[in-house]
């Protein structure tokens, strides 16, 4: 019976994730899980409406709710295989170069940051006779994304990158990126915005909400210690900076928090 077992052909998507699983860090997998069971729970009962931030019903009606968890509805399938597409390298990299916690404060603030202007942005364009913008959605990891590529573009060492067959500086890609995705589905205001944001994270000017590496390392050893024993967990003293800009950046250099 033991040979039989062991003579079995090895399941092709658990071999995928456990690799997927072994070189991806915490935060950045977790996103991705959580992203993928919203949208399997949208499939049976869709509370995107209910949840995204429109401006009316997040300030109007004290829905404060929706400016945190906006971001994880509303994401079709599509929308969700590009997100993971995109996040895997862009947030591996982010989370080996800062650390898991550092990054989990670093989306937040930019997030909760971007749902906040929305709103303000809104509620001035309703004061000057667009009334219809208090109803204007901001939805979906998209804007969270377009903000993480800005920071992870103006943190790389690289000078350019390439965008199909064009190199752009790597301090205009962002605006490349959101250039090509409006000519597809017209601009959004959500991402224009999340992208600001990111620009103002690379350039310093949201350092007072970002911990210190004490306060990180305080966390750790206290309330997220259960989480650094996790596999991939980047402990942010373990965090490889601009080397995670590496060939192959890998979790055994990046973290001593051990292997679950």
């Amino acid at each position: 019976r033991r040979a039989m077992e062991s003579s079995r052909p090895e399941n092709p998507l658990a071999s995928w994730w456990s690799d997927f699983s072994a070189r991806t860090p915490l935060l950045t997998r977790c996103t991705l899980q959580i992203l993928a069971a919203t949208w399997i729970t949208s499939l049976f009962t869709d509370f995107t409406y209910s949840l995204v931030n429109v401006p009316y019903y997040s300030i109007g009606k004290l829905e404060l709710y929706r400016l945190v968890l906006s971001p994880m509805f509303g994401n079709s399938l599509f929308s969700l295989v590009v997100i993971g597409l995109t996040l895997t390298p862009y947030g591996s990299r982010l989370e080996f170069s800062m650390g898991s916690t550092h990054l989990g404060v670093v989306l937040a603030v930019m997030s909760l940051a971007t749902n906040l202007i929305f709103v303000f942005v809104c509620y001035l364009m309703a004061s000057l006779g667009s009334y219809e913008a208090l109803f204007f959605q901001c939805q979906g990891f998209w804007p969270v994304l377009m903000a993480l590529i800005v920071v992870e573009s103006q943190s790389s060492p690289e000078s350019t990158r390439r965008l199909f067959v064009v190199e752009v500086p790597l301090k205009y890609y962002p605006l490349a990126l959101y250039a090509l995705f409006s000519m597809f589905t017209g601009p959004r205001l959500d991402m224009a915005i999340a992208m600001g944001v990111g620009y103002l994270n690379a350039q310093g000017r949201l350092a007072a909400c970002k911990p210190t590496p004490q306060q990180v390392a305080a966390w750790e050893s206290g309330c997220l210690a259960n989480l650094t024993s996790h596999q991939n967990f980047i402990l942010g003293s373990s965090a490889q900076g601009s080397s995670a800009w590496s060939p192959s950046p890998t979790p055994e250099r990046a973290q001593e928090g051990g292997m679950a």
